[in-house]
C-alpha cells in the first residue's frame, strides 16, 4: 500500500483545523475549536477539534484524526483519503508503492475521466463546430468552456466505445458507467450529437454527463442525462457545486437555478455562489448535500418565471425550511430565466435588482395565490394562512417563528390572538409528523421577555459548577446542552464543558450569562418550588443519584408539559393520533413524576 513515510508526511502537512474548517464553521473555544457536528443534526455546537490533531463530538461520539474525518465526511476509503489530502497539499505519491485494490468506483471514475477528455477534444475538432457554435451563441467564454470541461459527443454509432476499449475498459464496466449501451450484442454510444455538460462531484471528479440536442429529434429528449450509478445519484448531486462551494462558504449564501446554462451564465457574470439540480426536480437530498459541503445558511431560489419554475419554487419551500435555510425567493419576469436576463440589455444590473427584492415564503405564497385567483374568498385566505403557518412550524430556529408570524399578521391584517391560535393549531398538526418533539414555543413566540433559568436548570448548573464529580456524573449520564429547556441554560452548560470560571468571566459574552454564572458559583441555591429545598444542603458524595436523576426528570417533565399544552386544544377533534399522543405524554409524565417523589 502507500508507504508509511508518505502517510506520515500527509499527517504532518494536513493541519486538522484547516482541513475540517473547509467543511465545518469552527470558532475558538479555549485551546480547541468548536462547531456544529457534521455527522448528526444538532442546534448547539458539540463538535470539538483540537490543534493536536483530534476531533470529538460530545453528542454522537464521532472521533478521530484528520484522515478519519476525510474518510467519514467524504465517504472515502483510507487510501482515497490519503490521495485526497496528498493532492491538496502537493505531496507526490509514488504509484509503485500504491497497490490499492481497484474498485468498481475507481473504474467508473477512470471511465468518466477518459470520456470527458474524449468529448472535450471533439469539441475543438471540426466535427464539434456545431456544439462550439452553440456554446458561443449562448455567450459562454472560452474560459468557462474550458473551466467546466464542456464538450461534444460525435454523431457516430460507436466511436466513443472503440476509444474507451483502447484504454482497457471491459464491456461490463462501460455498461455500468452508462456511457455505452448494448442491443442485440452490439455496443453503441449513449450520447450522440449533443453539447455535453460534465457533472462533477464535490471533489471535482466527473461522475456523469448532461447532453443537449443540437438537432431537434422528437424521439429523444432535449436534454438527456447519465443514469444513476455507483458514483452518481442525481438526487444528491448539484451541477457546479465543486466550482461554487468556496464562494458559497465565503458568502454564506447559495443561489439555486434550474438549468446548466443558467448556472454557467450566472457564474460567468460574477455570481460564483450558484448551483443547479442535475436534470431532475430540486430534492431535499440535494439541499442536504449543499448544507453539508458549504454550511450555507442563506438560500436563494431563482427558478424560471414560467409556471414550471413557480411550481418548482413552491415544492422546494418545505425541504429548505426543514433544513434550516434562510429561504429567499427571487421572482423572475414571466417566461424569463437567469440565462436570458443576464444576457439581455439589463444584464447584471437587472439581476441585482431582482435579487434585492426577493420575497419571503409567506410573501411568495400570498403573491401566487393572488395571481391565480385563489386569494379572494375568506375560505381561500384561511387556507393560504394555514399553509403558511404550517411552513413556519417547520423552521428549526423557533426564534424565527415570531418574525414570520409578524409578517403573516401584516399580510392578513389579523390580531395577536388570532395569529396565536392559528400558530398553535399548526404547531400541533406538525407535531404529529415528526419522530421526536424536543421543544415548542407557544406564547413565547408573541412575547419578548428576558430569559431566566428554570428552578430545575438552576439546581443542575449550581452543582455542575461547584462539583467536578457531579459534572462528570452528568456527562456519564449522557446529559448534553440539548437536555435543557432554555437557551440561557444551554449556553451556560456548554461553557461549563469547555472553560474554567475565570475564562468564562474574561470572555466577550453577554452580561446575562456572566451574572448568572456568578450567582451559580457564589450564591446559595434559590428554590422556586418547595420540593427543591431539600437539595440545597444535601451531601453531593452520598446523594449523587438523586442529584442527577431527579433534576433531569424534572427538566423532562417541563418539556412534556409544553408539548401537552399543544395537544390540549386539539382533543375535541376526531383525530385518534392526537388522542393517542396525549395519552402517551400523560403516561410518561406520571412515570417521571414518580422519580421526584422521594
Amino acid at each position: 500500500m502507500i508507504s508509511p513515510e508518505i502517510i506520515a508526511e500527509v499527517k504532518r502537512r494536513a493541519d486538522i483545523i484547516d482541513v475540517i474548517g473547509e467543511y465545518v464553521t469552527l470558532k475558538p473555544a479555549g485551546k480547541n475549536y468548536k462547531g456544529l457536528c457534521p455527522f448528526h443534526n444538532e442546534k448547539t455546537p458539540s463538535f470539538s477539534v483540537s490543534p493536536d490533531g483530534v476531533f470529538y463530538c460530545f453528542g454522537c461520539k464521532a472521533s478521530g484524526s484528520t484522515i478519519t474525518f476525510i474518510e467519514k465526511y467524504l465517504n472515502l476509503t483510507f487510501i482515497e483519503a490519503i490521495h485526497f489530502l496528498a493532492d491538496k497539499y502537493g505531496i507526490r505519491i509514488d504509484e509503485t508503492t500504491d497497490n490499492a485494490v481497484e474498485t468498481i468506483e475507481n473504474t467508473l471514475l477512470k471511465i468518466y475521466a477518459a470520456t470527458q477528455e474524449y468529448y472535450s477534444a471533439a469539441l475543438f475538432r471540426q466535427i464539434g463546430q456545431d456544439a462550439l457554435d452553440y456554446f458561443t451563441n449562448r455567450k459562454l467564454a472560452d474560459t468557462i468552456i474550458t473551466q467546466f470541461g464542456l464538450g461534444y459527443s460525435p454523431d457516430s454509432f460507436d466511436h466513443l466505445y472503440k476509444d474507451l476499449r483502447t484504454h482497457g475498459f471491459s464491456n461490463e464496466a462501460l455498461l455500468a458507467a452508462g456511457v455505452i449501451r448494448e442491443k442485440n450484442g452490439k455496443y453503441y454510444d449513449f450520447f450522440r450529437n449533443r453539447a455535453m455538460f460534465p457533472i462533477k462531484d464535490f471533489l471535482g471528479r466527473t461522475i456523469a454527463f448532461g447532453g443537449r440536442q443540437l438537432v431537434q429529434d422528437k424521439n429523444s429528449g432535449k436534454y438527456i442525462n447519465s443514469q444513476d450509478s455507483k458514483i452518481y445519484d442525481k438526487k444528491q448531486t448539484l451541477f457546479g457545486l465543486f466550482e461554487a462551494k468556496g464562494e458559497i462558504r465565503k458568502s454564506n449564501a447559495a443561489i439555486i437555478v434550474e438549468g446548466y446554462l443558467d448556472m454557467l451564465s450566472m457564474y460567468q457574470a460574477g455570481y460564483k455562489n450558484i448551483v443547479a439540480p442535475c436534470g431532475t426536480a430540486l430534492s431535499k437530498e440535494q439541499l442536504q448535500a449543499l448544507k453539508k459541503h458549504t454550511n450555507a445558511s442563506i438560500l436563494y431560489f431563482m427558478f424560471d418565471g414560467d409556471t414550471a419554475g413557480i411550481n418548482a419554487a413552491e415544492r422546494g419551500i418545505e425541504p429548505a425550511l426543514e433544513l434550516g435555510y434562510d429561504l429567499r425567493i427571487v421572482v423572475l419576469p414571466k417566461d424569463k430565466d437567469p440565462d436570458s436576463i443576464i444576457n439581455d440589455a439589463g444584464g447584471a444590473e437587472e439581476m441585482e435588482e431582482l435579487i434585492d427584492h426577493y420575497l419571503t415564503f409567506p410573501e411568495f405564497i400570498t403573491r401566487q395565490r393572488t395571481l391565480t385567483g385563489k386569494f379572494t374568498s375568506p375560505a381561500e385566505k384561511s387556507a393560504a394562512m394555514q399553509e403558511i403557518f404550517r411552513y413556519i412550524t417547520l423552521v428549526p430556529d423557533k426564534l424565527q417563528h415570531k418574525f414570520y408570524v409578524d409578517i403573516v399578521k401584516e399580510i392578513f391584517g389579523i390580531d395577536d390572538i388570532t395569529a396565536r391560535n392559528a400558530y398553535k393549531q399548526a404547531l400541533g398538526r406538525t407535531a404529529l409528523h415528526i419522530d421526536a418533539v424536543e421543544e415548542y414555543i407557544t406564547a413565547e413566540v408573541f412575547e419578548e421577555r428576558p430569559e431566566r433559568l428554570l428552578p430545575e436548570e438552576r439546581t443542575i448548573l449550581h452543582y455542575a459548577f461547584n462539583s467536578t464529580k457531579y459534572f462528570d456524573s452528568l456527562l456519564e449520564h449522557s446529559i448534553t446542552a440539548d437536555d435543557f429547556v432554555g437557551n440561557l441554560a444551554k449556553d451556560i452548560f456548554e461553557l461549563r464543558s469547555e472553560y474554567s470560571i475565570d475564562e468564562i468571566m474574561d470572555m466577550g459574552i453577554s452580561d446575562a450569562i456572566k451574572t448568572t454564572v456568578s450567582e451559580l458559583v457564589n450564591a446559595p441555591i434559590t428554590n422556586d418550588e418547595p420540593d427543591w429545598g431539600k437539595f440545597a444542603d444535601v451531601e453531593i458524595e452520598s446523594n449523587m443519584k438523586a442529584l442527577v436523576d431527579v433534576p433531569i426528570a424534572k427538566l423532562r417533565l417541563c418539556k412534556i408539559a409544553k408539548e401537552i399544552e399543544i395537544y390540549q386544544p386539539l382533543l375535541d377533534t376526531d383525530d385518534e393520533n392526537i388522542k393517542q399522543r396525549y395519552r402517551e405524554l400523560n403516561a410518561e409524565r406520571t412515570k417521571l413524576a414518580m422519580l421526584t417523589v422521594n
